[in-house]
């Protein structure tokens, strides 16, 4: 677990009035964020809302599903534009 995750988690116990966090990283980070919580016993401190890297996918919740429930996930609708595939800078 990053050591920044571990601040990060460990400065919201400074604030006890924060009950929701809205985070938009990568899965990796997603599971480094959630063991933070679990490490420093904050499963039931607030709630979490995230992007689709952890709502579609199992691993960063792999066997640590208990900490992150109750989480509302976001999953943008996805449109293909025609020609994107192809764009080069």
């Amino acid at each position: 677990m990053s050591r920044f995750c571990v601040l990060i988690v460990s400065t919201f116990r400074r604030f006890p009035s924060i009950q929701v966090v809205v985070m938009f990283v990568d899965e990796d980070n997603c599971r480094q964020l959630i063991n933070a919580t679990i490490v420093n016993h904050m499963t039931d401190m607030f709630y979490w809302v995230a992007s689709d890297s952890w709502g579609a996918k199992r691993r960063p919740v792999d066997k640590q599903e208990w900490a992150a429930e109750g989480t509302v996930t976001i999953l943008p609708q996805r449109q293909v534009v025609r020609g994107m595939s192809t764009f080069t800078m």
